[in-house]
């Protein structure tokens, strides 16, 4: 797949690689199972990037917003990729998935929020469509919705799998051939390689993050009243 630069507009930004990545990450601890024994289960992999959108995003109002759905379970978080899973190989199938859903949920929140602060700013740009700035679009990847309209959960993880790891070879159901059988079989288009590759970079973005954390806190001046680099892990309600 083509990817942007990561830096010029027209490619998204900082923030569009970004998305990209944690996209791409989750996405491979799903198919890798978090890069199996002594590696990371989904309620881990979470808190990683908890922690690295706390240290390193730049945008202080995303991540501000970020934080604070993280910490009150938005989105059903705790409850799907509860605290207690401490063994990756002991987590369904159904377990691992639930982890790129719920950052794609969470993308698709942050999108449709730009729409409408934008909207709000730019009468222009008001729109009655409740759908603006989600993806995919039905265009995109029809077996993504079911026929009622709402979201096809299975077709939705089918997509990111083609969209950040198999690659066209798997073709969703959206874009003919195979369907969700496809997307969703034993292919191994990543193989073990990329699953190392994705796992990894978790693992390392974790260890990064939580160094960085404890050379903040030891030149944060105790009498300054800062709070602890790591907050909650969020136990909160499962929203």
């Amino acid at each position: 797949k083509a990817w942007g630069t990561g830096t010029a507009t027209a490619d998204g930004g900082y923030k569009c690689g970004a998305w990209k990545l944690l996209h791409l990450i989750t996405t491979g601890c799903a198919e890798r199972r978090g890069g199996g024994p002594g590696g990371l289960t989904p309620h881990q992999a979470t808190h990683a990037i908890r922690q690295y959108i706390d240290l390193f995003f730049t945008c202080a109002g995303c991540r501000g917003a970020f934080l604070a759905k993280y910490d009150d379970c938005s989105f059903g978080r705790c409850a799907r990729m509860p605290e207690g899973a401490t063994d990756p190989s002991q987590v369904s199938e159904q377990g691992w998935r639930e982890l790129p859903l719920w950052m794609w949920e969470v993308h698709n929140h942050v999108s449709s929020r730009i729409v409408q602060v934008r909207a709000a700013q730019d009468p222009a740009r008001r729109t009655d469509d409740p759908i603006i700035g989600l993806w995919p679009t039905v265009d995109q990847c029809l077996t993504c919705y079911r026929e009622d309209g709402h979201w096809d959960r299975s077709g939705m993880y089918a997509y990111l799998r083609w969209t950040y790891w198999d690659g066209p070879a798997s073709v969703p159901g959206g874009g003919g051939g195979g369907g969700d059988a496809a997307a969703l079989g034993e292919l191994e288009m990543g193989g073990s390689l990329g699953g190392i590759c994705a796992a990894a970079s978790l693992a390392a973005l974790a260890a990064f993050a939580l160094k960085r954390g404890r050379w903040r806190r030891a030149r944060t001046p105790k009498a300054s009243g800062g709070r602890a680099p790591f907050g909650p892990v969020g136990r909160g309600k499962d929203a």
